[in-house]
């Protein structure tokens, strides 16, 4: 007998032709309903949806398992139903999308033929890191255009107003939690030192808080 389990991203229950919708039409998602059960009062474990994923891999609740947010994705620390049907023999295969830590991470899932993961979101080259950086900055830059007048220093006649105004939307500081001595990043996640006014001599400031404290 084979299990599939099918999960989707930011979809509502209620948009199913089968759940009475006016206007979705969705046959395939239909059919199964049709011949299985219909779970019409199911509620999300969380409101984000990294942290729902880890709920349902371990069959938890958010505050018991201690992922809480988006930038903390599921890494297997706690067992999941994936573990178990591995332990009993059962192959256990992703496709997709799944928005856990790393790649690599022991989540209960078979490795690919070369070792690896077999999910293709997990992971991304270097390649891919400096081209998702490029656009970024380039859509910053047609945010904020250098040689508009409208970000100009009327006072003082300068034209380094839209660096300030590049800073101002990305922030001039970030809180990143430790833990065993390691920064707990997400999957997307990097810290970036962004300059648009130099080149120029800057200080960074690192302050670390005690546990508990914010």
């Amino acid at each position: 007998m084979n299990i599939l389990l099918i999960t989707l991203d930011q979809f509502r229950g209620d948009c199913l032709s089968s759940a009475g919708h006016p206007l979705v039409q969705t046959p395939n998602l239909d059919a199964p309903a049709r011949r299985g059960t219909r779970f019409t009062d199911a509620y999300t474990p969380w409101p984000i949806c990294v942290p729902a994923r880890a709920s349902l891999a371990t069959g938890r609740w958010v505050h018991d398992i201690g992922y809480w947010d988006n930038a903390m994705g599921y890494d297997g620390r706690e067992p999941g139903w994936g573990h178990t049907l591995q332990a009993a023999g059962v192959r256990v295969e992703s496709i997709g999308k799944l928005h856990y830590r790393r790649a690599d991470d022991p989540t209960g899932f078979e490795p690919g033929p070369d070792g690896g993961p077999r999910w293709p979101d997990g992971w991304e080259s270097d390649d891919d890191l400096w081209d998702r950086l490029h656009i970024a900055l380039t859509a910053l830059a047609r945010l904020v255009p250098d040689g508009d007048p409208l970000f100009e220093h009327v006072a003082e006649g300068s034209d380094d107003m839209p660096a300030h105004v590049k800073a101002s939307l990305l922030g001039s500081s970030v809180s990143i939690p430790v833990k065993d001595g390691r920064l707990l990043l997400g999957t997307w996640q990097g810290i970036y030192f962004c300059e648009f006014d130099g080149p120029r001599s800057r200080q960074c400031w690192i302050k670390c808080l005690p546990s508990g404290v914010i």
